[in-house]
């Protein structure tokens, strides 16, 4: 609809949509303040036309009454007919100036729009009366106000409209494909949402798995069986990196400075390498089961010789016998080891051997001593002596001179007395008397790979010198 005073001058034009009504709440008729003007005016309006139908006595059907003359022309008239019509119903006569009838008991029945339930004629009178008399008011009020918001209505279509500018400013970053410089706030919402947020958003999840993600946090500042720091194992990482802001993260940027803390600390583990090392022949293998490193150290079996020889051998009766010369009877060639481990080894090397001494009744009359020169010794690549045993005379028979003390010769017999005649006289110890004597000692021999060390034997030319069997032991030390 076109404003009325659209044409008039001066007045600018201005839709009633556009004033806002600063009066207070009316609740009869929803009216809010806030409301525009538009509102307002339609609401009071209605409010108008309705109680004006209410008053309208042609919108009331009295055709019941019969009536062809003498209509109600108003409300008023129309509520004293039914005043009377309702008294002739009740039989109640009507009042005559001499006042001889009392219609104050008079009970009447009253509709449900009233209140329902009965009432004396007199307070059923007033009550319509009140009733009336409310409605007047209240089409006098909806006047007033008509005529109130008319006034203002004119004073605002008479106004200068106002006008509207749309906030600016230049963002410091950028904005999505947002031009640099000043820019209305409306465009800078606009490409900050579809440019950056919805992004963002989509990149970082919402904010219920944000809040679950932080809440994954399996290290904690009071947890003392995962937190150890790596390179300072007796301390907790929240009181290591306390500083720094290790913390129960609660916030996003508390959960990505404490996964940093933790990142950093694992590199600086990986920083510090260990070397092992290991020496003879100590061996370090390593197995991974999960996140679980094991490292097992071996090495190999000590290395051990043994060898035993039995063979009853007359030494001075050997071939490659030489007086000065360690050497190994035939039957004894195998008392010798040789390093084949790849490295230099120390061994402790134990040597054991038996030898027997006789009397040899078949040798010179008088034999001064029981002998035995079986010599033992290891040695290293077959020459260098190590360590050696030496044999000497076991027992000496001398016949001393009783008179001078001085010892008998061994050899020319002296003559003795004899019962019953005078024989000359020899020593003799018998024909099967033996001495077994053993000899045991050890050494400590270092072999480069290849090296080599033995037991070997040698005698004094011109003895009977017998080895009857012997034991050659080698263990590794270490």
């Amino acid at each position: 609809m076109k404003p009325l005073n659209l044409d008039n001058s001066p007045c600018s034009p201005i839709s009633s949509n556009c004033v806002i009504w600063q009066g207070p709440n009316i609740d009869c008729i929803k009216l809010c303040k806030g409301d525009t003007v538009s509102d307002v005016v339609y609401k009071l309006a209605t409010e108008l036309c309705t109680v004006m139908d209410t008053l309208n006595v042609t919108n009331y059907d009295l055709s019941c009454f019969n009536l062809t003359s003498c209509l109600p022309e108003d409300f008023q008239a129309l509520i004293n007919f039914l005043i009377t019509k309702i008294c002739e119903l009740e039989n109640i006569p009507a009042q005559t100036n001499n006042n001889t009838n009392d219609i104050s008991s008079y009970l009447i029945a009253v509709p449900d729009c009233l209140g329902g339930g009965s009432l004396t004629l007199p307070t059923y009178v007033h009550t319509l009366a009140t009733k009336i008399c409310d409605l007047v008011n209240d089409v006098n009020e909806l006047e007033n106000s008509v005529n109130s918001l008319n006034i203002r209505v004119t004073a605002l279509e008479g106004a200068t409209p106002p006008s509207y500018t749309t906030p600016s400013f230049a963002p410091t970053c950028q904005i999505g494909s947002l031009p640099a410089g000043s820019q209305y706030i409306d465009l800078i919402l606009e490409a900050f949402i579809n440019d950056v947020w919805c992004d963002f958003y989509y990149a970082t999840g919402t904010t219920g798995e944000l809040i679950g993600a932080i809440a994954a946090q399996c290290v904690g500042t009071t947890d003392l069986t995962l937190q150890f720091k790596y390179s300072n194992p007796t301390q907790t990482m929240g009181a290591q990196y306390g500083g720094a802001g290790f913390t129960n993260a609660t916030t996003v940027a508390e959960a990505i400075q404490s996964l940093w803390i933790a990142l950093c600390d694992t590199r600086g583990r990986e920083l510090m390498r260990y070397e092992v090392t290991t020496t003879d022949d100590i061996t370090v293998s390593t197995s991974v089961v999960g996140s679980m490193t094991t490292f097992e150290i071996g090495r190999p079996a000590k290395e051990y010789y043994y060898d035993a020889v039995t063979s009853n051998i007359n030494l001075s009766t050997q071939l490659n016998f030489v007086d000065s010369t360690y050497f190994q009877p035939l039957a004894y060639a195998g008392l010798s080891y040789t390093n084949t481990t790849g490295s230099t080894k120390n061994f402790m090397v134990r040597v054991s051997y038996d030898t027997m001494s006789f009397y040899d009744p078949s040798g010179p009359t008088v034999q001064s001593a029981i002998t035995n020169y079986v010599d033992g010794a290891i040695t290293k690549n077959g020459s260098t002596v190590v360590y050696e045993s030496l044999g000497l005379s076991n027992i000496s028979v001398e016949f001393i001179d009783s008179v001078s003390g001085t010892v008998i010769d061994s050899v020319t017999p002296e003559t003795l007395v004899t019962t019953p005649s005078g024989h000359p006289v020899d020593i003799s110890i018998g024909s099967s008397a033996i001495l077994p004597k053993n000899t045991s000692f050890f050494a400590v021999v270092s072999l480069l790979n290849g090296e080599s060390i033995q037991l070997k034997f040698r005698s004094k030319a011109g003895q009977t010198s017998t080895l009857l069997q012997a034991q050659f032991y080698i263990e590794e030390i270490r």
